[in-house]
């Protein structure tokens, strides 16, 4: 049985961009980024690396309609840079039925507390998480944190570490040393952007290797 829209919770209408549901109006601070007013937050890490964090919620299939109501209710809220997986294209728990892009280091923590504490207040059920992040600690696997932009430092870093994994090699490589045209292609023509479907693996192993060095580092 379907719940209703949880008293305080506000409809929100949408459009559909490239198969993303991203909230109107476009003048509503949720769009500051696709709008151009604001950009993805860069975190500096140890005076050697600029990465784009974000976040992931996931839901379960069986209340994916209703729960989304509720977070995405709670992230317009919050003024919060956000878009949605599409119904029609859910086959299951959908483990990136929210992607959160921060605007400031602290959009981060204030993301996770408002997506919880909505979820804590109406019950939302948490779907299998994504693979290429870890899990939020005490978010029940609700939500995942994720490196999605990187620099050329933090991947010949990771190489000279050991901390990429086969997978990533295959993607990185190129007759067994680091490919300069592959990471001239992530690092210049995709401004550090790690494609999920190519590079889900070295944001993975990007993940790992800066995990207590983040903006949620001091989570883990």
């Amino acid at each position: 049985m379907a719940r209703e829209l949880p008293k305080g919770n506000m409809p929100i209408k949408f459009e559909n961009l490239d198969g993303w549901f991203y909230p109107l109006p476009r003048s509503h601070p949720s769009r500051d980024m696709t709008a151009g007013r604001a950009q993805q937050y860069r975190h500096r890490i140890d005076d050697k690396y600029t990465v784009g964090f974000k976040l992931h919620v996931t839901l379960s299939a069986g209340t994916y309609e209703e729960d989304r109501k509720v977070i995405a209710s709670a992230l317009y809220k919050g003024g919060f840079a956000f878009k949605i997986h599409s119904l029609r294209s859910q086959k299951g728990d959908e483990d990136r039925s929210f992607t959160i892009y921060p605007k400031t280091e602290t959009d981060l923590l204030s993301i996770v507390l408002t997506v919880m504490n909505a979820a804590s207040a109406h019950g939302v059920t948490p779907g299998i998480p994504s693979k290429d992040g870890v899990i939020v600690p005490g978010t029940n696997g609700l939500v995942t944190y994720h490196v999605e932009r990187v620099d050329e430092q933090l991947l010949r870093d990771m190489d000279a570490a050991g901390a990429l994994s086969e997978s990533s090699k295959e993607s990185l490589y190129w007759s067994g040393s680091l490919s300069d045209t592959r990471i001239d292609y992530i690092v210049r023509k995709q401004d550090g952007y790690l494609n999920a479907g190519i590079y889900g693996s070295v944001r993975l192993d990007a993940m790992k290797f800066l995990l207590e060095k983040g903006p949620l580092g001091f989570l883990y």
